[in-house]
């Protein structure tokens, strides 16, 4: 869908108000949400083509603008939003439903509207034994204890930093982080080269190889 990428150079000096402390911080949230908000405006014409019953939401600012635009619709879908992360009923997006996905989740959310369905893993893909050259390639030993974590790269967003410092800590394990490269990266390289020196892979994969 045509958006406005968080990652865009026109986006580097967005203006916040915050303390110097958090200043990168609220900045990262509001490359978020200008990368939600437009992408959701690019996937209207699609949606409103599309006739859908249900339409199932990731990001807070793209549930928002759907729900505010739903009058654009000529039979307006059911708008669910999936909450990934701990986020409580005072602070979720306006929605028909709520998809949790913890039962610690589910007891903060929106009562009359919230239910629990848990992630699911295709386990015909993630399932032991699957055939893998991975650790040979990155010189990982073979009965290494390999801590893996996927996601965008960053601090503010999946907090990789605190990842970094809580495997660090294994003196035996090594730390494999899979996903999309942000600025803050190269930072989160260094901070890994510092604290577990030889310890710790970053990557990049496409979805059909992440079993690997």
């Amino acid at each position: 869908m045509p958006h406005l990428s968080r990652n865009d150079e026109c986006l580097r000096d967005i203006h916040v108000l915050s303390s110097a402390r958090w200043h990168a911080v609220e900045q990262g949230h509001a490359r978020m949400w200008a990368e939600g908000r437009s992408f959701a405006w690019g996937a209207l014409p699609d949606l409103l083509r599309g006739g859908f019953d249900v339409v199932h939401t990731l990001e807070r600012e793209v549930c928002t603008t759907i729900w505010e635009q739903r009058h654009l619709f000529r039979n307006v879908p059911r708008i669910v939003w999936s909450n990934g992360g701990a986020i409580p009923a005072r602070r979720q997006p306006p929605c028909d439903l709520v998809q949790e996905h913890t039962a610690a989740n589910l007891a903060r959310s929106q009562k009359e509207k919230a239910v629990l369905i848990p992630h699911g893993v295709d386990t015909r893909l993630f399932r032991p034994g699957v055939a893998s050259g991975y650790r040979a390639e990155h010189g990982i030993p073979p009965e290494a204890l390999v801590i893996i974590t996927v996601g965008s790269i960053s601090v503010a967003h999946k907090r990789m930093d605190h990842v970094i410092r809580e495997v660090a800590s294994l003196p035996d394990a090594w730390l494999l982080v899979v996903g999309q490269e942000t600025e803050e990266t190269p930072a989160l390289r260094q901070l890994a080269q510092a604290l577990m020196p030889g310890r710790a892979v970053f990557d990049s994969l496409p979805h059909e190889e992440l079993p690997q």
